[in-house]
């Protein structure tokens, strides 16, 4: 019989509600990691009971709206989506083994356009990630010492592409490490209303630096005008780049595959043959097969008590998986980013496997 992931459980680590963007395993399973980035705060949770082991918070955490998480055997590692998004990112990075909570090294990538690092893979000494934040579509690899934390590069960028297909959201390498596996939303296709656009401007107008944050965000309005319109109708979709053993990643995808209907995909995670792609506006998260080459069809569909899932995060072993749900309100297809649900929906969902 066929083994499908059901709903086993909720965790909810806070008591005020907060978007939670991304969730980690650690890599022998005990321990996972989840971001809130409305409070400033990342927590480390018991896979088993999910009761908080340790909260990460500001001053000492030095968090800007924090967004995606990593664990490794020894760190924990933090990409800053900053507030406002007008500095290039950072990530920070702790000590596990570290009772305080200050990061024991922080990194501002080199690249001053590179500002909203949204998604983070970890494979060896190789970290990449995506940026999707103020006109910049990219995919950057660094390296990452795991014995200091520390991180350097970019080894390698790839954006070309991008502008053609749309900006990159998730990333996630295969178990061999030779491929990564990279969520794209084409930003023309986005569908906005008068009501949505003038929600988000008068919200822009009313925080620190407001008036220099609306003309930021009418020139990236205009820079997607202006841009050429994607191949094909492009909307969303999954493009499988080749990685090298140092970190150089392939100019152009060797495999795309399109989502027939409209949708807007966000993270990714591959674990052995399984691959979970979260659908934040379909309220849904995909399973796809994956043998080298992804299935262009899902082998399941979940939608259960999920609003707005933004990560999906496959357990080392396969058995789990992880929902970030971030509970807020979809009036057509617009996500509202500052209303939540009525019922507490910011949460996350677990899912285990089963017949």
């Amino acid at each position: 019989m066929t083994q499908h992931y059901r709903f086993a459980r909720e965790i909810v680590a806070t008591a005020r509600r907060s978007q939670v963007p991304d969730v980690a395993w650690s890599p022998d399973g005990n321990l996972l990691a989840a971001s809130y980035t409305d409070l400033d705060e990342v927590a480390l949770l018991d896979a088993r009971s999910g009761e908080v082991q340790r909260r990460y918070c500001n001053p000492q955490a030095r968090f800007d709206a924090p967004h995606g998480v990593l664990l490794t055997e020894r760190h924990l590692i933090v990409s800053n989506k900053l507030n406002p998004a007008d500095r290039p990112a950072v990530f920070t990075v702790y000590d596990l083994q570290d009772p305080g909570l200050a990061p024991v090294t922080r990194f501002t990538t080199p690249r001053q356009d590179f500002c909203e690092a949204h998604s983070m893979a970890l494979r060896d000494e190789r970290l990449v990630c995506t940026y999707a934040g103020r006109g910049t579509s990219a995919l950057a690899c660094y390296r990452f010492d795991r014995a200091s934390g520390r991180l350097s590069g970019p080894l390698a960028v790839v954006q070309d592409w991008f502008r053609g297909y749309g900006q990159p959201k998730g990333v996630a390498f295969s178990d061999d490490g030779c491929t990564l596996a990279v969520t794209f939303a084409t930003t023309r296709a986005a569908r906005t209303t008068l009501a949505h656009k003038w929600q988000r401007y008068t919200w822009v107008l009313r925080q620190k630096s407001g008036l220099k944050r609306l003309r930021a965000a009418l020139r990236k309005r205009l820079r997607r005008a202006l841009a050429p319109p994607p191949p094909n109708g492009v909307t969303n979709g999954v493009a499988l780049f080749d990685i090298d053993s140092g970190g150089q990643i392939a100019a152009t995808p060797r495999q795309i595959v399109l989502q027939p209907d409209y949708c807007r995909l966000e993270n990714i995670h591959i674990v052995g043959q399984t691959c979970a792609v979260t659908d934040t506006i379909n309220q849904r998260v995909m399973l796809f097969g994956f043998d080298g080459e992804l299935s262009t069809q899902p082998t399941q569909v979940i939608s259960e008590r999920l609003s707005f899932p933004h990560d999906a995060c496959l357990s080392p072993n396969g058995r789990c998986l992880l929902v970030s749900n971030n509970g807020l309100r979809i009036v057509n297809n617009v996500p509202h980013w500052h209303e939540f649900t009525d019922q507490r929906g910011d949460k996350v969902c677990v899912f285990e496997l089963g017949d």
